[in-house]
């Protein structure tokens, strides 16, 4: 957690500068953080550059060491404004007309007027550290582009209009500029100021523009908006972080890896192969949709095709593309792939869709649906309000009398179990059996699933998920005293994931009974998971309109680790804190 709400971060150095209004103090990165030094000045704009701190109140630059000793200071121009970039040990410190830059390794201060007797809107630093003098470029108010580099030194620039604003502005070592705008766009000019891309990435102003070490990607957010990733030079949002920051900087020891700082000081990784932008940010891709998420499925036959129900409505993500149809439901209650269809399911009854467009093939039952699942045989087990039933070819017949709480399909699409209303039995249906088995009682259970194989069942409830065979109960899987409302085991039988009431999800490698994970980025209850056929990602989707993809290759922290840190750092048992807001 945070010690202030606006810092600074040094990912090499692993600390984090607290700026407030009359204070500047410096912290470790580490959870909990420790402080290192304050010191009392009426802080205007303060950054972290290499070898120290630069701090500018309305009168004094003032510039110190990382243990907080004065270095020097010299006057301040045109009242400090505004954070400007930081290259190596250089810094700006942007003003309305002039503006100055500090160079700790020469211990100079040195007054900036690029656009002569004119404002500017926005300032940047040439990315070279190694530079022998630092080299500006401007966006004047007059929409003119100046500077070293700028062909004929200045140029006029069609980015700026009487509605419309540069903010913020980063250069790229090839050479282009890409310039944040009032109007949430990020746009590319080249050298002669022509502009060469354009898209709009945020609404309202650009409030953060960073842009990645290896000048693949640049971090974007606008006023009040969570950070977008873009890539450069096509300016394809490639994935989102699912909360808001005040600061955001890439680490420049790992390209792909950034850090933001909010309520909390957070890492996160773009994941996939290096050349793979399409994939999410780790934890963190958030799809909005019109209403919450009630219901997920993978295809069978296609790993990054998803079945999402939500609100009265149903939809198919590719990682290309999502396609949406509304059905008429109050809530769409299930969805599921059918070989080259999907089954949608709601108050009214369930629909055959086409999977790649979701147009309608037909209208199936009038029926009141709870739940929907499909074996692999084609074979749709559906549970009601008042019983559950099977379909198969247009065929149907009765299953069980009595209501069904819940109904889950196993990896791989050979079993489905259900979890009887009435006594909470747990009943196992295999594929190409007309039969349903009783293999045991959950009292507690809220939710179910089944292994891969058939053999064990997991439970969600308050406070954990509790694994079973036909034998009994075998391991509890502890959750605190939160309310767990869904359950999912991998493919491969090495994952249990549950959601809970609160939004939290967790994740235990299967055998363990302290989770190797938890996240808190949903905001809202979590009543559908799903893990990929090769048991690579976890979806989640919450009542907060969200859908999160989970890379499971970073969860690799070891249970007895996060215990006994846990006891090291906050004083805590592990249950305490599964268990406590933190």
């Amino acid at each position: 957690e945070m010690p202030c709400p606006v810092a600074e971060l040094d990912p090499i150095g692993g600390v984090t500068l607290c700026i407030e209004a009359d204070d500047l103090s410096l912290w470790t990165a580490t959870s909990p953080p420790v402080r290192l030094w304050s010191r009392p000045f009426p802080v205007r704009v303060a950054r972290l550059v290499d070898g120290g701190v630069v701090a500018a109140s309305a009168d004094v630059i003032l510039v110190l060491d990382r243990q907080g000793e004065r270095l020097f200071e010299a006057p301040a121009l045109n009242d400090p404004s505004r954070r400007g970039g930081a290259v190596g040990a250089r810094v700006l410190i942007e003003g309305g007309g002039t503006s100055q830059i500090v160079d700790l390794v020469h211990s100079t201060v040195s007054p900036v007027t690029p656009c002569g007797t004119g404002r500017h809107s926005s300032l940047v630093l040439d990315p070279d550290p190694s530079a022998a003098e630092p080299v500006v470029v401007a966006l004047c108010m007059d929409g003119t582009l100046r500077g070293p580099g700028v062909e004929g030194g200045l140029a006029q620039s069609p980015l700026i209009a009487p509605e419309r604003e540069g903010i913020r502005m980063t250069r790229l070592r090839s050479g282009l500029l890409v310039v944040g705008t009032n109007k949430g766009e990020l746009v590319l000019l080249d050298g002669g100021a022509r502009v060469v891309g354009h898209a709009t990435v945020v609404e309202g102003f650009v409030r953060i523009l960073e842009s990645s070490p290896d000048q693949r990607f640049v971090a974007v957010a606008g006023e009040g908006e969570t950070v977008q990733i873009v890539s450069v030079p096509e300016l394809a949002r490639v994935a989102s972080l699912p909360r808001r920051a005040t600061q955001m900087s890439w680490d420049p020891a790992h390209p792909r890896e950034l850090l933001t700082t909010g309520r909390w000081l957070e890492r996160w990784r773009l994941a996939g192969p290096e050349a793979d932008v399409n994939r999410p940010v780790v934890g963190a891709y958030r799809i909005p949709l019109e209403d919450g998420v009630v219901s997920l499925d993978v295809d069978p036959a296609q790993d990054d095709r998803i079945a999402v129900g939500f609100g009265g409505r149903a939809a198919v993500l590719t990682p290309d593309a999502m396609v949406a149809r509304p059905l008429g439901f109050i809530t769409t209650k299930a969805v599921s792939f059918v070989d080259d269809a999907v089954f949608a399911a709601g108050a009214r009854g369930f629909l055959r869709l086409d999977a790649a467009d979701l147009s309608l093939r037909a209208t199936l039952t009038p029926w009141s649906i709870r739940r929907l699942v499909t074996l692999r045989d084609g074979t749709s087990i559906i549970g009601l309000y008042s019983g559950a039933r099977r379909m198969k070819g247009g065929e149907l017949w009765v299953q069980e009398a009595s209501a069904v709480r819940d109904l889950s399909v196993s990896p791989g699409r050979s079993f489905a179990v259900m979890l009887r209303e009435v006594d909470r039995a747990l009943l196992r249906v295999r594929a190409g059996s007309l039969e349903s088995e009783l293999v045991g009682h959950d009292p507690e259970a809220e939710a179910v699933a089944v292994s891969a194989d058939g053999e064990r069942f997991f439970g969600a409830r308050r406070g954990g998920v509790a694994e079973w065979d036909e034998g009994g109960l075998v391991l509890t899987y502890e959750a605190g005293v939160l309310e767990l409302v869904d359950v999912e085991v991998s493919g491969d039988g090495q994952w249990v994931a549950a959601g809970a009431r609160d939004g939290t999800v967790f994740l235990w490698r299967r055998g363990e009974a302290m989770p190797r994970a938890r996240f808190m980025d949903h905001l809202e209850r979590v009543p559908a998971m799903v893990f990929s056929r090769d048991s690579r990602w976890l979806v989640t989707g919450s009542w907060d309109r969200t859908l999160r993809v989970r890379d499971l290759a970073a969860v690799t922290e070891d249970a007895g680790v996060l215990k006994a840190g846990l006891e090291r750092d906050l004083g805590l048992g592990l249950g305490e804190a599964l268990g406590s807001e933190r």
